[in-house]
């Protein structure tokens, strides 16, 4: 079994650490890789998202801590009252692009995107029930647990049911990075080979930090 978290934040949106710094910790912990999903909001241009001009500078920081481990480049697209993390180079460059130049990332653009490119789409801390419904067609898994935390407690999937749960760290220092990830029976070293593995349906095995247990 191998080990991967999928949400990460570096300098590059609100994270305290570079790509560099992240992937000696993720080696340290034994991840297959660093998957980095700095944030993409409405407001391209603000401090903390992401716009074209961050985007190629993360790009190129990246090929610094790839001396250390492969890292997968996705977003954490803001949509509605919930998030999204977004994997697939062409897919995270058109979200960037589109708003970048004052678009609007909904429903139809990730459908569409989901048509057009090799992608997938993991809900992150799932928020409210009502939501879940309109962003299902997009999707192909969910968080369960982020940073040790059950996103559910006592409440039901509902329409997420279906979907594989992941365990992430939403990790915003390094030294946070072990809070939540994932074995899995691929060794996931790039981008195809994660998104291959989220769109194959397979139901990683949870290791959630808050009580160093798994399932």
């Amino acid at each position: 079994m191998h080990k991967i978290n999928i949400h990460t934040h570096t300098i590059f949106s609100d994270g305290a650490n570079t790509p560099y710094v992240m992937a000696q910790k993720a080696k340290e912990l034994g991840f297959s890789a660093l998957v980095i999903t700095d944030h993409l909001y409405k407001e391209a241009n603000t401090w903390f998202s992401l716009n074209l001009d961050r985007l190629g500078t993360l790009k190129r920081a990246c090929i610094e801590a790839e001396k250390i481990m492969p890292v997968i480049l996705g977003v954490e697209l803001a949509i509605g009252n919930e998030e999204i993390l977004v994997f697939g180079k062409d897919a995270v460059y058109a979200l960037v692009y589109n708003s970048s130049r004052g678009g609007v990332n909904d429903i139809s653009t990730l459908l569409r995107i989901k048509e057009e490119f090799n992608s997938a789409f993991i809900l992150c801390h799932p928020f409210m029930e009502e939501n879940w419904e309109e962003i299902l067609p997009v999707l192909d898994g969910f968080e369960a647990y982020n940073s040790g935390n059950n996103m559910f407690d006592d409440r039901g999937y509902g329409c997420l049911g279906h979907l594989p749960r992941w365990s992430n760290s939403d990790a915003h220092m390094a030294k946070h990075l072990g809070r939540g990830y994932n074995f899995v029976e691929d060794c996931i070293k790039t981008e195809e080979d994660l998104i291959s593995y989220i769109k194959s349906g397979k139901q990683p095995k949870l290791f959630i930090e808050q009580n160093t247990t798994y399932e």
